[in-house]
């Protein structure tokens, strides 16, 4: 393991930004379970709370149905206003 260690909501939203340009709509939601289940070693169940909290939160979003994508920065520091 590295010098550091990424909390599981952090690994989901890089793993968000790195799958995001293999569906028009944005990552495979379960392509980004998988690639965090195995980056992290986590329950599945840790994986889903991790994903609820970032949209809850607003870091991001469902574009279409089985697919996660980055809320724009801009979006979140007006509270979506614009997204």
């Amino acid at each position: 393991m590295g010098d550091q260690t990424k909390t599981t909501d952090e690994v989901v939203l890089e793993t968000v930004n790195a799958l995001d340009g293999e569906g028009k709509h944005g990552a495979p939601i379960g392509d980004v379970v998988e690639a965090t289940l195995e980056e992290t070693e986590v329950a599945f169940s840790a994986v889903f709370r991790a994903i609820n909290m970032l949209h809850d939160h607003g870091a991001i979003y469902c574009p279409a149905r089985g697919y996660l994508r980055e809320t724009p920065e801009a979006a979140r520091e007006n509270g979506g206003e614009s997204a």
